[in-house]
């Protein structure tokens, strides 16, 4: 069982971006829970990809970066892929 309550996160950079706000969770043994707000399990490939590429972004810390590409690049590359301007994607990079 997992249970958090009143969990916060910011980062602060250029600017403050705030990741989580008073955030309370339960999840019981055995619960299978999404955040998405939306039921993916009968989504197809496609659909899951554009979920996955326009829903939900995270960068791997040790593997699944383009070792050809700086981590700036890594991070603009899925935004590009979603028709971004190169003006919006560098300053979402950033």
């Amino acid at each position: 069982m997992i249970d958090i309550s009143d969990v916060s996160k910011k980062f602060d950079g250029k600017r403050e971006v705030v990741a989580l706000k008073a955030v309370d969770l339960h999840i019981a043994k055995g619960e299978m829970v999404s955040i998405d707000g939306a039921k993916l399990s009968g989504l197809s490939d496609d659909e899951l990809t554009r979920v996955r590429r326009d829903k939900s972004g995270f960068v791997f810390q040790f593997f699944h970066l383009l070792p050809t590409l700086t981590c700036r690049e890594n991070v603009a590359l899925p935004l590009h892929l979603r028709g971004w301007s190169r003006k919006q994607v560098q300053a979402r990079a950033d």
